[in-house]
């Protein structure tokens, strides 16, 4: 973290899988850091009714946020977004593949996306909704759809 003079407080660590012992550690050192749970449910009522938990949640505002205009680095990770698939659940609401399922197709865990879409989860008072974001509601409003599909679905 000092190497690579990183500001624990812009974003969150997976408090699932190997991240889990992470914010623990770092409060211990002086450094908290946001865990986040992303199979847990959105906090907000309206998040609820448009995700099926965090995980899809934090993958839209990600998402959302490169299509506004978000720069990221050149990075050969950065195809694992390639494989980044959704579908919707029995409620209409924007559901990820499951890593399982990622895995059994032979796709590799995304763990550069795992740690972009983190970064999203900072307090809504940090964030501010892009152009992309608000008129893709307005259409959904309009329209009145249940559903929404973000990413590009092969497959699954």
């Amino acid at each position: 973290i000092e190497a690579n003079e990183v500001d624990v407080s812009t974003g969150g660590v997976d408090l699932v899988g190997p991240g889990a012992m992470i914010p623990g550690k770092m409060r211990q050192a002086g450094k908290p850091i946001q865990g986040v749970n992303v199979g847990e449910a959105c906090e907000n009522e309206q998040d609820k009714a448009k995700y099926a938990d965090k995980n899809a949640y934090l993958s839209w505002k990600a998402k959302q946020w490169i299509k506004s205009g978000g720069k990221l680095l050149r990075n050969n990770r950065w195809y694992q977004l390639l494989n980044i698939k959704y579908t919707t659940d029995e409620k209409g609401r924007m559901k990820m593949m499951p890593k399982a399922d990622m895995a059994k197709l032979g796709i590799e865990s995304p763990d550069a996306w795992d740690a972009l879409k983190l970064t999203f989860s900072l307090p809504q008072i940090f964030y501010q909704k892009s152009l992309a974001e608000e008129r893709f509601e307005q259409r959904m409003k309009k329209n009145k759809r249940k559903s929404n599909k973000p990413f590009r679905m092969v497959g699954y």
